[in-house]
């Protein structure tokens, strides 16, 4: 055990962020599989945010899912195929699509989400609210600073 202290503390903020972020996935990826549920946690995401807010451009939704457009493409086709949601031309501009979400696909948030909460508040046990407050604002500003002096192509 006590190595794995040695090593932790030799690593970069990065490092661990990225490992938290990989066992986080490797964990949604089990339950999907586990649970046999109809779409992946990257179609869950789409479905997820329009249910927050429908009617959303796909370029909106590869902005905030931070996927490039041919997948966030290839991911509202499978998902429309599915029945979990549909495409509609802008008025305003008709070269350009908005996503809707279909009553299956709350459907599908709806029995998802309450899952994914349950390892979220498993991964944060014995973490104070204001610790995971104080975590997401620092990453927020990590990202921020990133972006500002790299600028990021998301």
């Amino acid at each position: 055990m006590e190595e794995n202290k040695i090593e932790l503390n030799n690593v970069g903020m990065g490092y661990m962020v990225n490992k938290a972020a990989l066992y986080y996935k490797i964990t949604v990826l089990q339950l999907f599989k586990e649970k046999n549920f109809a779409i992946t946690p990257e179609q869950f995401g789409i479905l997820f945010f329009l249910s927050k807010e429908d009617g959303l451009y796909q370029r909106q939704l590869a902005k905030i899912l931070l996927k490039d457009r041919p997948n966030i493409t290839r991911l509202v086709d499978i998902l429309e195929e599915r029945g979990f949601v549909y495409r509609e031309i802008d008025p305003n501009n008709r070269r350009i699509f908005k996503v809707f979400i279909t009553e299956a696909g709350r459907t599908q948030v709806t029995e998802i989400h309450p899952l994914l909460l349950e390892i979220q508040n498993k991964a944060t046990d014995g973490i104070k609210y204001e610790e995971s407050e104080s975590v997401k604002k620092i990453l927020g500003k990590v990202c921020e600073n990133l972006d500002e002096n790299f600028k990021l192509q998301t």
